[in-house]
């Protein structure tokens, strides 16, 4: 057992970004501050209804010469409030982009993610996320709000529907029901 978390640890678990990730206009990491909604998704976790109303809250902070985040996904189980928290490292290089590491035995899991495009104001972004040795790569949409104006979806469906990167990366992804929406 421990050698296999050995070699899990060694792994990384992280999948790599894909060479055709969206560059976005720089992004400053303090602008991702405080709580957001996550609205749409096709993480299989929200999906079957067990767990809900997720959101991500972050607080950045510099550790050294790195931008960090401390990174904590909330969500509703039973009725109960659980969460799941990591630091998340801001790359230098690629504003963007973000690699998520797991706080205590969650450690041994990594990932990166990448804001693929901002809203309006900054209403909503959306994020694609890479795989782990537990989860498959994805998309979520997040917003500060639990809603958002029709004209702020329609905008987000044409992203979805003309995006080459998110036309593949985004399959199965569908609003939540904590959205205020009731499509998929």
């Amino acid at each position: 057992m421990l050698g296999a978390l050995a070699l899990v640890a060694l792994a990384g678990c992280g999948g790599r970004l894909p060479a055709d990730v969206p560059r976005v206009a720089a992004f400053e990491a303090n602008q991702l501050d405080g709580e957001w909604r996550v609205l749409a998704s096709n993480f299989p976790m929200w999906h079957d209804g067990k767990k809900t109303q997720p959101s991500f809250r972050y607080r950045s902070y510099r550790d050294h010469e790195r931008v960090r985040l401390d990174d904590t996904v909330a969500y509703l189980a039973k009725g109960k409030r659980e969460a799941i928290e990591g630091v998340d490292t801001q790359d230098p290089k690629f504003p963007q982009h973000f690699t998520w590491r797991g706080k205590g035995i969650l450690g041994l899991f990594k990932s990166d993610w990448v804001i693929l495009a901002v809203g309006p104001e900054r209403r909503w972004i959306a994020l694609y996320f890479t795989k782990t040795i537990a989860t498959p790569e994805g998309v979520d949409i997040i917003s500060r709000s639990p809603t958002l104006s029709g004209e702020d979806k329609s905008a987000i469906d044409r992203l979805l529907a003309t995006d080459p990167f998110l036309q593949t990366k985004s399959r199965g992804l569908i609003w939540l029901p904590t959205s205020g929406t009731n499509r998929s």
